[in-house]
């Protein structure tokens, strides 16, 4: 029993603040600290550390510091107040940029307050940790080559293994891939009498999406354009053709294993345009093309 395709239906910080302690007048106006030795106004009741205690304090702690006098620039200015109960103290800053940092302690010593104001003087000189660098990440071309391994359904109602071969073009500022496909497909009906079915078409399709922590998403749509083949191997079976087109749409996923290579995988439906009976020569009909279709692809993409 013979058949053929006949094309029927077209389908087309501050801290808690504190009286200041007593202190002298300050002679010269505060100045950002320069690349030289850090000059500190220092005042200093009775029964607090003098100067030179409290610059050891900072030498201690790798400063070079010098206590200034009048007429001399000056980087910081700190007071010191002693008493019983509790002793206090203010650490003075004047930025290049105008501003005024004050850092008040109290504490029951005056030495600890010392200790403390030598230490924020310190933390203030210290740069700025900067944030860490972001990984730098592998530049790709904006072309791609892949290959897939394809299943589609919908043609003579058969399950239709396949592969294909693509071209795959980044329009970054747009974030779209536009992409050519060449693909071909094959299977065996059984019914009434054996069909033996290839498809070959080519595709042209976009996709628009993203990319997130290495892996792209997009919905994609195309239109396919190529040849059907139906073949009989039975006695008095005979192969004839037709044209294939439909559009397609689908979801695709692209993985980045490096910095050449991209696993992906898609899946989404076809849609036929034209549909086909498949018939015997006694114009009995043995099948038909479906009106949907469903395919999907797994497959390696390598940058250019």
């Amino acid at each position: 029993m013979g058949m053929a395709v006949l094309a029927a239906s077209g389908r087309a910080g501050a801290t808690t603040s504190t009286p200041s302690p007593p202190s002298s007048a300050v002679p010269a106006a505060l100045a950002a600290p320069s690349t030289g030795p850090v000059r500190v106004w220092y005042r200093a009741s009775a029964g607090c550390p003098d100067g030179a205690a409290f610059t050891g304090i900072l030498q201690r702690l790798g400063r070079v510091v010098s206590i200034a006098g009048t007429g001399d620039r000056i980087d910081f200015v700190v007071n010191l107040a002693f008493a019983v109960d509790a002793s206090s103290g203010r650490l003075e800053r004047q930025s290049s940029a105008g501003t005024v940092a004050i850092r008040d302690v109290v504490a029951q010593s005056c030495q600890e307050v010392a200790e403390v104001l030598a230490l924020s003087l310190d933390l203030t000189l210290q740069p700025e940790a900067e944030p860490p660098a972001a990984p730098a990440r592998p530049s790709e071309g904006p072309f791609r080559i892949g290959a897939q391994g394809t299943l589609e359904t919908g043609l003579a109602r058969a399950l239709l293994p396949g592969a294909a071969a693509f071209v795959d073009w980044a329009l970054s500022p747009l974030a779209l891939h536009a992409r050519l496909s060449l693909r071909g497909a094959t299977a065996e009906r059984d019914s009434a009498a054996t069909i033996d079915l290839q498809l070959v078409a080519a595709r042209a399709e976009a996709c628009a999406g993203g990319t997130v922590a290495d892996v792209f998403l997009g919905a994609c749509g195309g239109v396919d354009v190529g040849a059907v083949f139906a073949d009989s191997p039975d006695a008095g079976g005979r192969l004839d053709t037709g044209v294939w087109s439909g559009a397609a749409a689908h979801g695709r996923a692209s993985w980045q294993l490096s910095r050449l290579v991209a696993l992906e995988g898609q899946i989404g439906l076809l849609i036929p345009f034209v549909r086909y009976r498949f018939s015997a020569r006694t114009g009995e009909e043995l099948t038909d093309s479906a009106p949907l279709g469903f395919q999907t692809a797994l497959g390696l993409s390598f940058s250019l």
